[in-house]
This record gives structure tokens, sequence and C-alpha cells, in this order.
């Protein structure tokens, strides 16, 4: 991220205290929302639009120093501030965030609102869970995960079930679904290739060939949802980290396919919509794939499923994380590939897509049985 100056910092907290002050002596309850990715902005506004009808609360935005002048943002028309001067920042009263990396204002209730299902971690660090005080789940499958990992680290963390606002809109206002049958002269078969970061993952260990491989295909569309973190600029200073070095959106464009094109600014509901079929690896934007009843292949990299093993000093509660093998079936942490196709070459996509271009949907049942245990 970028690195303000410490007197620009300065001069933030005390505007920041300012804002407060003057609405606490005023009678207000000040509410802190998070919007640390831009992607955020899609799980915390229907919050949003809650707490602007409540006359006796202030609402104020956090988010990361490159977003402070977003447009997107801003445009949501509340004092905007950085996350860095939240740990030092009283009188905040409620803290709501998708995410649990970061530290709560001091004195504030904290409320995680979640921004995918559980997927890649059997647990967060306790550290972090020790500083939320209420956990906002949509339904059966995110409330089990999320005891299970209070009761084993012991934390009397609240736990309140409220379904998922923005798939509530999704699902009530949601046209009939079209027929998944196509033939060669009928229409444009649109394809959605969204990977995560992970250097162990797809985008990073055979990207560019899942992408030649799709495009070889006739009558059809690529649609690119390149993680956050696999946009980094290179001021950022995890651009490594994440993106490997690499700027994948010009990687990416510089193949110069024609039927390609980059869908980052709409929203996850908007672009699993405006797709016939998703391709991921270990992705939580398999299960909003599943909500809107799309089929889902995930390609497989063995190597990911070996390191995990690594991580689980920090993520694990108790399960055994020895066998690789087991991890990958986790139903916590393999995206839901239960209901969906799992491609371990090139040519296993190729043809896994042929089938569903086709008509030939196995998975149809399978994803309808686990779209019953999320919401």
């Amino acid at each position: 991220m970028f690195k303000l100056k410490k007197t620009n910092l300065l001069a933030e907290l005390i505007k920041a205290y300012f804002f407060v002050i003057t609405k606490v002596l005023k009678g207000k309850k000040v509410v802190c929302l998070d919007i640390y990715e831009k992607g955020y902005i899609e799980h915390v506004v229907d919050f949003l639009s809650i707490l602007n009808e409540i006359s006796q609360v202030s609402i104020i935005l956090t988010t990361q120093d490159c977003y402070l002048k977003d447009l997107k943002i801003l445009s949501l028309r509340h004092k905007l501030i950085s996350f860095r001067i939240l740990k030092i920042l009283y009188g905040i009263s409620l803290f709501i965030t998708p995410q649990v990396n970061l530290k709560n204002p001091p004195g504030s209730y904290s409320i995680h609102i979640f921004h995918n299902q559980p997927v890649k971690y059997l647990s967060f660090p306790p550290q972090l869970l020790k500083l939320i005080n209420e956990h906002f789940v949509w339904g059966n499958f995110m409330e089990f995960w999320v005891k299970k990992m209070l009761i084993s680290h012991k934390i009397n963390g609240k736990i309140s079930r409220i379904g998922s606002p923005r798939h509530d809109k999704e699902i009530f206002n949601r046209k009939p679904e079209k027929n998944l049958s196509y033939t060669l002269n009928e229409k444009i078969f649109t394809i959605g290739y969204a990977p995560s970061w992970d250097p162990n993952l797809s985008l990073r260990s055979n990207g560019l060939k899942i992408i030649k491989t799709i495009a070889a295909l006739e009558k059809v569309s690529i649609f690119i949802r390149l993680h956050p973190c696999s946009l980094l600029s290179r001021e950022n200073i995890d651009f490594n980290f994440y993106t490997g070095g690499i700027n994948w959106h010009r990687e990416i464009s510089n193949m110069k396919i024609p039927n390609l094109s980059f869908h980052q600014e709409e929203s996850t509901i908007e672009y699993i919509n405006s797709i016939d079929l998703l391709i991921t690896d270990i992705s939580s934007i398999s299960y909003e794939a599943f909500l809107s009843n799309k089929p889902v292949i995930f390609y497989e990299i063995p190597k990911y499923w070996e390191t995990r093993k690594d991580l689980y000093e920090t993520y694990r509660y108790s399960d055994n994380a020895e066998d690789y093998k087991e991890i990958r079936n986790n139903p916590n942490l393999n995206g839901g590939r239960e209901a969906g196709l799992v491609a371990n070459s090139l040519e296993e996509l190729k043809q896994h897509i042929l089938k569903i271009y086709n008509g030939d949907d196995k998975c149809s049942q399978l994803r309808q049985n686990m779209v019953k245990n999320l919401l």
C-alpha cells in the first residue's frame, strides 16, 4: 500500500477526531464501516442503506491509503479515513467489517459481516478472532464453521444468522433461468475465468495457457476477473508477494485475444450473472456461482494442497493436516468442488467445457443441494 507521510497521517487523525467529537457532542453514535478493498463495497452497501435511515447515527468509512481518493468509494458520500488511524481513534460506537484483519477502534463493538463463504482456512488466527464481538453469518454452512473455530479457541463470540442481504435481493429479483444447451450457430457461450492470487494456484502456475485453451474454442467469449491482489501496482509494497512481480493485466492484454475482456468493476453477482460457466481454482467466487446456479470447473493444482500444511500452525484448530488429499476434500477449504467439475489438465478442462457447452450439466442437482446449506 502507499505510505502516507507522518504529517499527513497526523492531519488525517486530527480531522477524524474533529468529525467524531463534533458528532458525539450532538448526541450521535458514530459507526465505522470498513472498505479495505474496493470489492467490499458490495458487501457493506446494504448495511450502509440501513444506517442512513437512522437519524441518531453518523457514518465514517475506512479504507487503504491508495483508495482515499477513489471515486467509487467517495460516491458513497461519507467521511473517509485511512485504516491506519483506527487503532487510536476513540469515540466509535460500532465497527462493521467484511474481514478479520483490522483491529477495531478502541471501545467499539465489532461486527464481522463476512465477504465470502468458508474457503482455504479452517480457522482465522485466534488473536484476530478475539477482537470480534459478533459474527453475522449467512446460513448453516458458515455458522457451523464459525461456531467450531470459536469453540476450539475458547472464544465467546456472538453468532447471529442474518442471511446475505445482497443475495437476498438478487434471488428475489432473479429472472427465469435460461437453458444452458447451445449449438454452434446459436450464440456466444460466455466463460468466466476468476483465479485466486496464490503463487501455487492457477493464474501464476498455468494461467496464460488456460486462457489460450479457452480462447481456442469456437463461439466463446472469455470474461476475466482477477483477484484484487493480482492487480496491485508496482508502487504497492506487497506487489511482489501477491503478483510474483508480474503485471497480470498487461500480460493477459498482450496476448491480444479478441474475444477476451476484463470485468473488475461490476459486483461479483453482476459478473456471475453475465457468464454461462465459471472456471476458478480455490476462490469463494465458486459459491457465488452456485447461488446463481452456474456450473463451475475447478482447475486443480496439486502443489497448492501440499503447501497448505505449512500454514496450519496459524490457521488450524485440531484437524489432521498431514495428508494433503484430506485437506483438499475438506468442505471448509475447497470452495465447494463437490458441486462442480475438477480439471487436472488443459485437455480435461477443454473436455469439461465442451460437455457443459452442449448441455451436459451433471452437477445441477449437486449445486441445488449445496445452496440449501449456504443461505
